[in-house]
């Protein structure tokens, strides 16, 4: 009788390995990749990078919407939302396009629905912040104009 608990033991633990190893790998997989393209500042190398040269489309009202102040102080802390209507998403970028390093978030999306998106990014200067979103093999972006101020009156 102890050995088919410890057997059962074995398996178990065995299993909850082999769970761990298939969530976390694609992650660290996506980690990987991605954080090559963090460091790169040519704007069109970074989009190249993650979509592959593939047609993006721009999303509907429907299919995602990002939220972001029309004017922040200063760019060290601009809030960020998005969320989206599409199915099966794969990953989303976040590119602050007139950044010194485009590339500012990347998440990888597992199960194919994605929950509201917060996070605090840098901006550098008054740009587009762009959300790319990729769902069912298609890319799809959502932009949004924040204009970057020292004492946030605008000027």
């Amino acid at each position: 009788m102890k050995l088919a608990t410890e057997t059962l033991s074995v398996n178990t633990i065995m299993s909850s390995i082999l769970l761990v190893l298939l969530t976390v790998l694609p992650a660290a997989s996506h980690a990987e990749s991605m954080g090559k393209l963090f460091k790169e500042k040519d704007l069109k190398v970074v989009v190249n990078a993650i979509t592959g040269g593939a047609e993006i489309k721009a999303a509907t009202d429907e299919e995602a919407h990002l939220w972001a102040p029309n004017i922040a102080e200063g760019g060290d802390q601009v809030s960020v939302r998005l969320k989206s209507g599409l199915k099966n998403i794969e990953s989303v970028a976040l590119i602050a396009e007139s950044n010194p390093r485009p590339l500012v978030a990347s998440f990888s999306i597992r199960n194919g629905k994605m929950p509201l998106i917060k996070n605090s990014i840098k901006m550098a200067k008054t740009g587009y912040l762009t959300a790319l979103i990729k769902a069912d093999g298609k890319f799809y972006s959502v932009k949004k104009k924040v204009k970057i101020t020292i004492g946030g009156c605008g000027g």
